[in-house]
């Protein structure tokens, strides 16, 4: 069966908090649940996941002192089908939630066929988090930056495990894509999914994400989903074989 979005949602806060996520604070009554990173300023990672706009309406002072007492401006996110806020603000940018059955229909690259490897040494470690700051941050980082690969391993709330695994594909010798998974029981997820600049469009991407999740499914893994930002993604990431749970939209307070 399909997990729903609030199982995604507290599956993926649960799986980053100590990388990215550093507190997960439950707001009053039924408004949501608030997370934040103390390094990275990013929405994502600092936000209001809404459950039910009425109830984070009323309690709407405590959540803004929240994001206060952290430095933050209140951000939200809004999944389909809920109500708008009564408050001045403006949309930020849009996501979608995806989920892949085992064994999901998917479109393999054609020809000569890539595995992505396991980072098994300090050295792959710094290859992985080098490719990541070379990928999403195009080299220049800001300073304290979180990387994906860290000395703590995450642990969520009650101690529940997640397996992490980092993945490099290279070709030739030349890492050209990186990916993370996360796992916990039946349910994986993928994140960190990159190509360095100059190789993309080459279908390593793909590669890479259908290589791990070969060797994940074959150990157990059920179903992996992925949460994606980027409206240009989703289908491509059908052609894997990965399906829409929901969207939804971040916001940010005001209106300027």
């Amino acid at each position: 069966m399909m997990p729903s979005y609030r199982e995604l949602r507290r599956f993926h806060v649960e799986a980053q908090f100590g990388t990215f996520i550093d507190e997960i604070v439950d707001a009053p009554g039924d408004a949501g649940v608030l997370i934040f990173s103390h390094r990275e300023a990013e929405p994502m990672w600092n936000t209001l996941f809404v459950d039910d706009p009425a109830a984070a309406q009323a309690v709407w002072p405590v959540i803004a002192r929240c994001f206060a007492e952290r430095g933050r401006r209140p951000v939200w996110y809004l999944a389909d089908g809920l109500n708008m806020l009564n408050r001045p603000s403006r949309p930020l940018t849009g996501s979608a939630w995806m989920v892949r059955p085992r064994g999901g229909a998917t479109a393999r690259t054609p020809g000569r066929r890539l595995v992505p490897q396991r980072v098994a040494s300090a050295a792959d470690a710094a290859r992985f988090n080098q490719r990541y700051v070379e990928i999403f941050w195009h080299g220049q980082p800001p300073d304290n930056v979180a990387l994906p690969i860290s000395d703590a391993a995450p642990t969520a709330p009650g101690g529940a495990r997640h397996e992490t695994l980092h993945w490099i594909l290279a070709d030739a010798g030349e890492p050209v894509a990186i990916l993370t998974t996360i796992r916990r029981g039946p349910l994986c997820g993928v994140y960190n999914v990159g190509t360095r600049p100059g190789f993309t469009g080459k279908g390593y991407a793909s590669q890479a994400i259908l290589g791990a999740l070969d060797e994940l499914e074959a150990r157990g893994c059920e179903q992996s989903f992925l949460l994606t930002e980027d409206e240009s993604l989703p289908p491509f990431y059908e052609r894997l074989g990965y399906r829409t749970v929901t969207t939804g939209w971040f916001y940010v307070d005001g209106e300027g």
